[in-house]
């Protein structure tokens, strides 16, 4: 007598794409002829976690697990159903995990600032609403000098920047890139007009004659008495000496 294992039908449900650290539900349905069948089944991801709350098919002919990753990636759930009687049933599901996106909120303490200022930066990273600690953040800046800055968030996902004008840029560039394992990069700009310093401050910023004036126009005077005396001298001597040339002339 030849006998022959019975064929099981095996329907697999998951969704073709999640986010990185979403759970992700899986649901497997064994029948015979759409009546449900008890059964072992076993999941195996390629990467990523699997939770399966029974590796057996209930009464239902169910089984339902949670897949979750922290990793962008496709990743492929293989699994296996056997049962006593019937054919063993192979197949495989595919998710692909998609990085969790960030954002970054600028804000500073003045929307313009003074020359000798302080200027403070706040950036504020989150990712769906909710704040993201320890991101990375790489910061670019133009026309200004950094004072202190932080290159993670803190557990607020908040990292700060503090600088002051380089005192030549009349206007500050900042641009800041947050990272992190499992999310999306994301920039931010901003810029910041720096105003120019009063006169009674901008003046220590002078050279020395310029900001002594009054130094400045004695010494011009000294070099102008100083060349008239040379010239008057001059002038003396050669008359000096015509003088002596005419009495020798009368003596002769």
């Amino acid at each position: 007598v030849s006998i022959k294992p019975r064929s099981l039908n095996v329907e697999a449900k998951a969704p073709p794409a999640v986010k990185t650290f979403e759970e992700a539900s899986i649901s497997i349905k064994v029948t015979e002829d759409s009546k449900p069948i008890e059964g072992a089944l076993t999941l195996k991801p390629s990467q990523g976690n699997i939770m399966v709350k029974s590796n057996q098919s209930n009464e239902d002919g169910e089984v339902k697990a949670i897949f979750q990753s922290s990793e962008p990636s496709k990743v492929t759930i293989y699994y296996n159903v056997e049962k006593t009687g019937y054919a063993t049933s192979n197949g495989s599901l595919s998710i692909n995990v998609k990085p969790c996106p960030l954002s970054i909120a600028l804000s500073t303490n003045a929307s313009v600032f003074d020359a000798d200022d302080i200027l403070e930066v706040t950036a504020s990273v989150s990712s769906e609403n909710k704040l993201v600690e320890n991101a990375t953040l790489s910061w670019n800046i133009v026309g200004g000098v950094v004072l202190k800055k932080t290159d993670v968030t803190d557990k607020n996902g908040i990292g700060r920047l503090i600088l002051k004008s380089d005192g030549e840029a009349s206007v500050v560039y900042i641009n800041v890139v947050a990272t992190k394992k499992g999310y999306s990069s994301a920039l931010a700009s901003t810029n910041i007009t720096v105003l120019p310093l009063p006169l009674y401050q901008s003046i220590t910023t002078l050279s020395f004659w310029q900001k002594n004036p009054l130094i400045t126009s004695m010494v011009a005077a000294t070099i102008i008495i100083g060349v008239f005396l040379i010239r008057f001298l001059k002038k003396k001597g050669s008359s000096s000496k015509l003088e002596d040339l005419e009495l020798s002339a009368e003596e002769i």
